[in-house]
């Protein structure tokens, strides 16, 4: 497995201008305090409530108009859940799901002829309910970090399941020793549009930065896998969050051949932790369970 690591980090090289401190400057990100309070918060309460009593006479000169506008804010608010929710809507009717239809998976994809993983109809019957994969990977911004990351996926016929990804940075220091940063997080998923060749995703769940003492925070992630031709895989996610008193937010792509049930591939991620991006090309291995 070492030698599998120190293959993928070696085969990431790309120019890129060196950066010290990064790994500091992230955590220092997520263990800041809250801004201390301003001398002037009298004088600016004082202010803010005097502009507010303002709003309040000009909201009451308004409300006669409330009759007129409420026609046109009802069209406005489906128009606006309709946008809000097209990434859902939009892929969940391109592919031609149905939630009616019962589905299974092959143990990996393409096994035995079949278009990718999933398995619909009368395809699904005698086949697994469950199907899975466990991740290694290696990365390096060349010159100033190493990353390692491990993550896996649990889908089910429920559409229902489970997904983890943990990174492990290691920043060389001029004096001293390296630097590291570890970051993690933990989802429960919802696959709400599939057919045999894609499948999308969702998660919603914690997210965790072992430190001096444990910070958390959420995610909300977006997630799309494609198996367009045997024996190709395609994989993205993005997600958003927080940790500590930071935001952060985070890209994954994805490109593998698969060899039976071992997929390599190369990529790239992104984890942006306030204002610090911390970025790597990548290169592992997934095994499908």
């Amino acid at each position: 497995m070492r030698s599998v690591l120190l293959v993928s980090m070696l085969a990431c090289v790309v120019p890129a201008t060196v950066r010290g401190g990064d790994l500091g400057r992230a955590k220092d990100e997520v263990r800041k305090d809250d801004d201390p309070p301003d001398d002037d918060d009298g004088k600016r309460g004082g202010r803010e409530g005097r502009r507010r009593g303002d709003h309040g006479r000009d909201h009451d000169d308004g409300d006669h108009e409330h009759g007129r506008d409420d026609g046109e804010s009802d069209i406005g608010g489906t128009f606006a859940l309709l946008v809000l929710g097209s990434p859902f809507w939009v892929p969940h009717l391109a592919v031609g799901d149905d939630f009616a239809v019962p589905h299974a998976f092959a143990v990996y994809p393409y096994q035995g002829g079949v278009k990718g993983l999933v398995l619909r109809g009368e395809e699904a019957g005698g086949r697994a309910l469950a199907a899975g994969w466990l991740g290694v990977t290696g990365g390096w911004r060349p010159g100033d970090l190493w990353t390692g990351k491990v993550d896996a996926q649990l889908l089910t016929s429920s559409r229902f399941g489970a997904a983890t990804t943990w990174y492990h940075f290691v920043e060389p220091q001029a004096q001293g020793p390296a630097d590291t940063l570890t970051a993690g997080d933990v989802q429960v998923t919802l696959r709400f549009a599939q057919n045999e060749r894609v499948s999308f995703w969702t998660g919603l769940g914690a997210r965790f930065m072992p430190d001096e003492q444990l910070h958390a925070g959420f995610i909300i992630a977006y997630g799309v896998d494609v198996f367009p031709v045997d024996p190709i895989t395609l994989s993205a996610r993005v997600d958003a969050g927080s940790l500590g008193h930071a935001g952060v937010g985070g890209v994954s792509l994805r490109a593998g051949v698969l060899l039976g049930p071992v997929d390599f591939g190369v990529g790239w991620d992104l984890l942006a932790i306030g204002d610090v991006s911390l970025t790597a090309l990548t290169a592992g291995v997934r095994l499908w369970l």
